[in-house]
């Protein structure tokens, strides 16, 4: 027990060596997705939708490159708008939901490039693969959320993926190996506990 709280104390040590000032923002499940899009042999580009389950965005305001992302989907919520089809996605031929059944991303590097401008990079977790991604981040705004009143943070982003790179090879070179994603993230400080 007294190992417990010796490690407790010096993960709160580093943890404010770290930032002093990054405060955590709880991901809102209702308002953040990722969208993505697809060569369908050359004729369109069908798209898809996951929102994210979960996710922590620890934000630094006076220094963003101090900044970090963790953000969890569940991949078996896939909504392409055609039941048949999410159903092929989430089995093995594709993202295999059973044995996979989550996606996850974990930032490594901030870097601000503008006012507004970020280049995130970290490791996306897919298809039991673990493969670095960039994403290109636009903070949109930081301000009080309406209606719940909680202090909250809004961001557009957008990467490209392979999705051989995750072993998921089904129908190429006919069904397009590059996936296009975009993502819509609001986040929020949690309401304190009155107790």
């Amino acid at each position: 027990m007294q190992v417990k709280k010796i490690l407790v104390i010096i993960l709160c040590i580093f943890g404010s060596f770290v930032s002093a000032s990054a405060t955590n923002y709880i991901i809102d499940s209702s308002h953040t997705s990722v969208t993505w899009n697809i060569s369908h042999f050359g004729f369109s580009k069908p798209s898809g939708k996951w929102m994210v389950e979960s996710g922590v965005i620890t934000l630094d305001e006076n220094n963003l490159n101090n900044s970090k992302v963790t953000a969890t989907i569940q991949v078996e919520d896939i909504n392409s708008g055609i039941q048949k089809l999410d159903q092929e996605l989430i089995g093995k031929q594709f993202f295999d939901a059973p044995r996979f059944p989550t996606a996850v991303f974990v930032s490594t590097n901030v870097k601000q490039k503008s006012a507004n401008k970020l280049i995130v990079t970290g490791n996306l977790t897919l298809h039991g693969i673990t493969k670095p991604v960039t994403l290109n981040v636009t903070l949109n705004k930081l301000g009080m959320r309406p209606v719940v009143m909680q202090k909250g943070a809004g961001f557009s982003a957008a990467a490209v993926i392979k999705r051989s790179d995750f072993g998921i090879k089904a129908y190429l070179p006919g069904l397009g190996d590059i996936v296009n994603l975009l993502i819509e993230v609001e986040a929020a400080i949690p309401a304190k506990d009155p107790n």
